[in-house]
């Protein structure tokens, strides 16, 4: 588009190449999903292709007209066609070349405005109701009242109606034709917007209108959007896709990656211009990947474009604002009046959308704006290099004015940027518990990470900030470098919120060391009120408590450990803390399955997972313990596919912690996976992988209930599979962590029951069971009345034995406790049905045990039911009367009481009740 404008006289014709589609581009890249939105449907929408410089909009126009069937009136502006006669002349011409059949002639000379247009019987054409719709378009653009009336060359436009009749090649009926204008930001005069708003609200015959231009036009689109009758196409729209954006490059030689072209449109953001400048340096670059992965505004070429075609149409003032705000990636008018100085950044802003600069709001109704990435790339490079005494002091005025809004990670962001040690350390000192509870610890990181190191070694403020940031990663070792080095700078801090923060850091420290007693000396000095009166208290008296009740958790304090974090979930709930928030509830879930209240751990554990997952954080350490929780709930409830799902995550997100993880966290990731493998049938596998865990934990402390829960299991894994000996061994490791406790009366008993001493197994399990040895976890009593019911069956004692089942069950209804159920050994099933009489309020737990204990016996053998007996058979458990039975089964009762007789007959019983329980015993229900 030239920027003097059409020279040509008032009365001349109009240059072909201004009503030319131009020629397909032969590296073009075909872009269906555009094309398609391009077309006309039923309605025949207008169409808006707005975007800023290079986004390919006349290239996709000009392909798409080379494409359609309609035929098309190409209408290339430019500036003289910001006088409304030039506009409407310049119109009629592309609409009677495109009424022309092909090899037609040149265009006629237009008549000057002034010309009065000949009378239509005066032309040779006459009304034909058959005419095509192109040369109707001619007609109406030639004679519409108030609107192109008196366009020069109406005359002309007769004549062209006859000669597309005449044509063959125009010979389809009701051919559409579509009115392309094209570089609509030269349009501007009030007269000329008029012309475009009158031709927009055509008559039915007009043209559909392809408006194209870099910004949008100021006319009145809003009457097309309301009904309906506006398609719109922008920048988002025209913004290449990874495999459109691997073709282009593909027919330029070039062949990236999925991570080199990933990065390469993260720095473009699909746009065109600039992945057509990359094709091209790519194909001489001696190293493509990384040519892709730091392509950037200072490019060369990148450069030339954008000063040629983006600053270069720019107003001296518009340029000097975008250099000023190139400091931030992301800014409103108040942030940009401060970068600036002014008073009118909203106003300036508005102006940059309008006339398509490269700006954009974040989301529609957003008061937030960006600048491409390229050219904010560009502006900021030739800031430090015209202006660099500037650069300090825009980003100082950016620092100051995020931090007085509380947005402490873009205030920081501008503060390392200087670099401004001391603002970063202020920063820091006030924000940096929140940020960390927040979910912020990798910002803090990362900008920690490009301060020099002399600059954060002379801040004790700053290194305790990154000993923080650091534990929060498991990074143990620089964890403890920073906090020592902080320690020796400022070895008696004045400031009592510094104080906490630092005891904080050396709890954290030694949780994660596995030093449980040095972190509970911690946590009991951590003084909450003390914390919670400093500006940001509420934060560190949040981080204060959850972390004193980690240690409580970890060391078997429950209830203590329960009330911290419930504390700690509410604070942190209330301020926004993320990320503290989802470690509460996952570490809360933990707590319930050691409670072995098993519901409420999965209800708890999937809440935790929910809100982690909401935010991209389901692969973090945090969301271990609520994956643990929820995986050793689904086995003790018998759901093993859940159990595998949440014990594959639990292990995942263990794995994905590049320094130390907690010890507890560790072991339980490791847990929940070797009995999910022995669920699931592979049995040799679970168990070596258990025994593995505790040598991958050595001495390092660990949660009691955790220990009880493992150790328990390794011994019935260890018993099933015959290994006497490694059950033994198990044993000796549970007498160190847990002596004195019900755990290891039980398992020393089973060891014992295998050997064949059913008496001293007796007596190890009479010490658990009299109350002597309290229990580390309430599903340790229920495995103590099992294997007592199982030796008293093993004595003959059926009636002890049915009492110890029951004993069992009463515990086990409460905390839904399965798993000891289904793992109880061969008999338990058949004790289970003898005992069902004598349960009482127990007995419809009895029958849902019924489905979880396995059948490890052929049933006796039993003379073959009837199909009508065991139809009959099927029906006994219900309370239904025979009555009702009979009516189901189409039989009359008589019939029915013959069925039953026989049913009695063949099990050897002789009533109803007697019938159910032996044809379970049996396998037969």
């Amino acid at each position: 588009m030239g920027e003097r404008g059409d020279r040509r006289p008032s009365g001349g014709p109009v240059p072909s190449e201004k009503i030319t589609a131009p020629g397909p581009v032969p590296s073009l890249v075909a872009r269906e999903r555009l094309y398609d939105a391009l077309d006309g449907g039923p309605d025949r929408p207008a169409v808006l292709v707005c975007a800023p410089a290079g986004y390919g909009k006349t290239t996709l126009l000009a392909d798409w007209a080379a494409r359609t069937p309609e035929a098309v009136a190409w209408v290339r502006l430019d500036a003289g066609d910001d006088d409304p006669a030039r506009l409407r002349a310049t119109i009629a011409a592309a609409l009677r070349a495109a009424a022309r059949p092909p090899g037609g002639g040149p265009v006629p000379a237009t008549r000057s405005p002034g010309d009065p247009a000949p009378h239509p019987r005066q032309g040779s054409a006459r009304p034909d109701p058959g005419r095509t719709e192109a040369a109707g378009a001619v007609e109406w653009t030639g004679a519409s009242p108030g609107g192109l009336a008196g366009a020069p060359g109406s005359g002309e436009a007769a004549g062209t109606t006859e000669r597309a009749q005449a044509s063959p090649e125009r010979a389809q009926a009701s051919l559409p034709i579509t009115l392309v204008l094209d570089g609509l930001e030269v349009v501007t005069s009030a007269a000329a917007l008029g012309e475009l708003e009158r031709l927009l609200d055509r008559p039915p015959g007009g043209p559909r209108v392809v408006l194209s231009g870099r910004g949008e036009p100021p006319v009145a689109l809003y009457r097309l959007r309301l009904a309906g009758a506006l398609r719109e196409l922008r920048g988002d729209a025209l913004r290449f896709t990874a495999d459109e954006a691997a073709v282009l490059l593909r027919r330029h030689g070039t062949e990236l990656g999925p991570r080199e072209l990933a990065a390469l449109l993260r720095h473009t953001e699909g746009w065109p211009a600039a992945l057509q400048l990359a094709a091209v340096a790519l194909r001489s670059a001696p190293d493509p990947g990384a040519y892709a992965a730091g392509f950037d505004g200072d490019d060369r070429g990148v450069a030339d474009y954008l000063v040629g075609e983006v600053l270069s149409r720019s107003p001296p003032a518009e340029r000097e604002f975008l250099l000023r705000t190139s400091v931030c990636e992301r800014l409103d008018a108040d942030l940009a009046n401060a970068l600036t100085g002014r008073d009118d950044a909203a106003a300036a802003l508005d102006r940059l959308l309008r006339t398509g600069a490269p700006v954009a709001r974040e989301a529609p109704g957003s008061p937030w704006h960006r600048c491409h990435p390229l050219l904010r790339a560009h502006l900021y490079a030739e800031l430090r290099r015209t202006r660099p005494a500037e650069v300090p002091r825009l980003h100082g005025a950016a620092a100051d004015w995020f931090a007085a809004r509380e947005r402490p990670a873009e205030a920081l962001r501008h503060a390392v940027a200087v670099p401004d040690p001391h603002r970063v350390s202020a920063l820091l000192d006030r924000h940096v518990t929140r940020m960390v509870t927040a979910g912020q610890g990798r910002t803090v990181r990362r900008l920690l990470a490009e301060l020099p190191e002399p600059a954060l070694e002379s801040e004790p403020g700053l290194l305790l900030a990154a000993a923080l940031a650091r534990l929060d990663t498991g990074d143990l070792d620089n964890g403890s470098r920073y906090l020592a080095l902080s320690t020796r700078a400022d070895p008696h801090p004045r400031d009592s919120g510094v104080r906490a923060l630092r005891r904080i850091v050396r709890l954290e420290r030694a949780r994660l060391a596995g030093s449980l007693p040095e972190a509970l000396r911690l946590a009991e000095g951590l003084r909450i009120p003390e914390a919670a009166d400093r500006d940001g208290g509420d934060d560190l008296a949040a981080l204060a408590l959850a972390d004193r009740g980690i240690v409580h958790m970890e060391l078997g304090q429950l209830t203590q450990g329960k009330a911290d974090l419930t504390a700690a979930l509410a604070i942190a709930r209330r301020r926004g803390l993320d990320h503290l928030t989802a470690q509460c509830l996952s570490c809360l879930a933990a707590v319930a399955a050691a409670e072995c209240r098993n519901t409420r751990a999965v209800r708890l554990g999937e809440a935790a997972a929910d809100f982690a997952r909401a935010r991209g954080w389901e692969g973090a350490a945090l969301c271990a313990p609520a994956y643990e929780a929820v995986a050793w709930a689904e086995l003790q409830l018998t759901e093993r596919d859940p159990a595998e799902r949440w014990s594959r995550l639990a292990r995942q997100s263990v794995r994905s912690v590049h320094g130390r993880v907690d010890p507890t966290v560790e072991f339980g990731a490791r847990l929940v996976g070797a009995v999910a493998a022995y669920e699931r049938g592979e049995r040799e596998r679970g168990l070596v992988g258990l025994r593995r865990a505790w040598t991958a934990c050595g001495d390092r402390q660990l949660m009691p209930e955790l220990s009880a829960f493992g150790s328990v299991a390794e011994v019935q894994m260890a018993l099933a599979a015959g290994r006497i000996a490694w059950a033994a061994e198990a044993l000796g490791r549970a007498r160190e962590r847990l002596d004195g406790s019900a755990e290891t009366a039980v398992m020393e008993a089973a060891v014992l029951a295998a050997r064949g001493r059913d008496e001293a197994a007796r007596a190890a399990l009479r010490r658990a069971l009299d109350g002597g040895r309290p229990p580390v976890v309430v599903s340790t009593l229920v495995e103590a009345w099992l294997l007592e019911a199982r030796l008293c069956e093993a004595r003959g004692e059926r009636p002890r034995a049915a009492q110890a089942l029951r004993e069992a069950m009463g515990i086990a209804r409460s905390r839904r406790v399965l798993r000891p159920f289904r793992v109880g050994g061969p008999g338990l099933r058949q004790l289970l049905i003898r005992s069902l009489p004598g349960l009482g309020p127990l007995e419809p737990f009895g029958h849902e045990l019924l489905r979880v204990v396995p059948d490890t016996g052929a049933p006796p053998p039993v003379s073959a039911l009837t199909p009508r007996e065991t139809a009959l058979l099927q029906q006994l458990p219900s309370l239904r009367t025979m009555e009702e039975i009979a009516a189901d089964l189409f039989v009359s009762v008589n019939t029915l009481k013959t069925h039953l007789r026989g049913i009695y007959r063949k099990l050897e019983v002789g009533t109803r009740r007697d019938a159910v329980l032996a044809a379970r015993e049996k396998g037969l229900l």
